[in-house]
């Protein structure tokens, strides 16, 4: 997966929805699957303008609010090291109605390529009641590979077909 220079990114949260985020095979780097989540986030635009050592990354985020929220929304962003953000890195954003969409813009500033994520987290919290997405921006790089199994165990032949190492389960067979 990669994200070229325009992302568009779908997290959900449903209150109550326990379940990680997981990558979708879109160009999503992360993304919860509550279909009727009440707020769902995603970039809009990408723009990088290099200013002298620096590059001044603005995202535009919009956020759609679906269903009933149980307090006030809160943004708060999280800039990987070597990054500044530009302006506030907690924001209030009202107690938005269901329907409505609030568009925000994220300006960061590095020298280059940051290593780690660009982190936005929305979150409303009220007693019990939790509605939260968490969205990331990798600057271009790459989303991480699932780990492969290592296949180290003996051959399996079938059939007088060698059907190579094999690993199951990570279990040691007794003897």
């Amino acid at each position: 997966m990669r994200c070229n220079h325009f992302c568009t990114i779908l997290v959900g949260a449903l209150l109550g929805c326990a379940r990680a985020p997981e990558p979708l095979a879109s160009a999503s780097p992360r993304a919860q699957s509550c279909a009727d989540a009440p707020i769902t986030a995603r970039w809009t635009a990408e723009h990088k303008q290099p200013t002298g050592t620096q590059t001044r990354l603005r995202l535009d985020l919009h956020i759609d609010v679906q269903g009933r929220i149980p307090a006030p929304l809160r943004l708060t962003i999280h800039a990987p090291e070597g990054a500044v953000l530009v302006g506030a890195d907690t924001r209030d954003l009202g107690h938005p109605s269901p329907g409505a969409t609030v568009a925000e813009v994220i300006e960061v500033e590095y020298p280059s390529t940051p290593t780690k994520d660009l982190v936005v987290e929305l979150d409303a919290r009220e007693g019990d009641e939790v509605a939260h997405v968490t969205l990331t921006h990798r600057f271009g790089r790459p989303a991480p590979a699932a780990p492969m199994p290592v296949f180290s165990g003996p051959a399996v032949v079938i059939g007088g077909v060698d059907l190579g190492p094999v690993q199951i389960g990570g279990l040691r067979a007794h003897r």
